[in-house]
């Protein structure tokens, strides 16, 4: 692991109007159990986060999805290691996806708990449940780096 941290590409799918989003619950035997999480994961040797965030929700939700931009870039330390996280806004390429595979559930951006989510993801979540519309959400350009005690 690099001193920038493994690189994830997250996708934050909103739905057509922008008020839901795809959530998951992280299962039992993976670190942040229980958590509730975007479609992501680890990068591709070779691969962008950007494509990894695209790749990782069509093998996640089988949901395709088209990112439009950047929302956020976080570096963070977990117990289980360094994650340079890269938060993708991300709409569905069809207009009336199907459901998502569970454990991904499509849930109002309204709703959505900080508190449940990996710490990583705050600002990513104040940002969604501000009502703000996209377009006056900031760029994520910021590398902030906290260690858990």
């Amino acid at each position: 692991m690099t001193a920038e941290g493994q690189a994830v590409g997250i996708a934050v799918v909103l739905s057509g109007d922008g008020h839901r989003c795809l959530v998951g619950e992280r299962p039992a035997d993976v670190p942040l159990a229980g958590c509730l999480e975007f479609p992501g994961g680890k990068c591709l040797p070779d691969e962008s986060p950007r494509d990894a965030a695209v790749r990782e929700c069509l093998e996640e939700t089988g949901i395709v999805v088209t990112p439009t931009r950047q929302l956020a870039l976080r570096t963070h330390d977990y117990d289980h290691g360094r994650v340079t996280l890269h938060f993708w806004l991300c709409r569905p390429v069809d207009t009336n996806p199907a459901s998502p595979s569970e454990p991904f559930t499509w849930q109002s951006t309204s709703d959505l708990d900080a508190g449940r989510f990996p710490e990583a993801n705050a600002e990513v979540i104040g940002q969604l449940v501000s009502g703000r519309p996209l377009d006056q959400l900031p760029n994520g350009d910021q590398t902030e780096s906290t260690h858990d005690s």
